[in-house]
């Protein structure tokens, strides 16, 4: 998962992805309703250039998520898995305002690019080290 996007936030993805034949596969799962609004490039092209905040919202979308997808590839490279599990919990965790989410090893795995089996392994360990509670497709951070 390279983003995550919570209540009243954007996001901006752009045809330019096409340019010179290259194509970006991006692939979009949806939580809970969510509103979607598209906007064809015929339409924002003109609205962009006639009014300056129109760009510059749109740019501060894209820089925020250049932001954090670089935060997430350093990660990725760089923190170990342990840490990458209790982060990605951690703000999933305050996102939903609970005390736990419902999530399967597989699912978390996948959002970490992982191996479920990694995933299964590490969860272990902070489970015996105190740091979460786990029962069957849900995981509670132990304050």
């Amino acid at each position: 998962t390279i983003f995550r996007l919570t209540k009243d936030e954007s996001c901006v993805l752009c045809d330019t992805c096409s340019i010179n034949s290259l194509e970006n596969k991006v692939s979009v799962e949806i939580e809970q309703d969510s509103e979607i609004i598209v906007i064809p490039a015929r339409i924002y092209k003109p609205l962009k250039e006639k009014y300056p905040s129109i760009l510059n919202f749109t740019l501060k979308i894209v820089a925020d998520r250049f932001a954090r997808t670089i935060n997430v590839m350093e990660q990725a490279l760089f923190s170990p898995l342990s840490a990458r599990i209790m982060n990605f919990l951690s703000q999933s965790i305050e996102n939903l305002n609970e005390n736990f989410i419902k999530i399967t090893h597989e699912e978390l795995a996948n959002h970490l690019g992982s191996a479920r089996e990694a995933v299964s392994r590490v969860l272990k360990e902070l489970e015996r080290s105190g740091q979460i509670t786990q029962s069957r497709g849900e995981i509670r951070l132990v304050s």
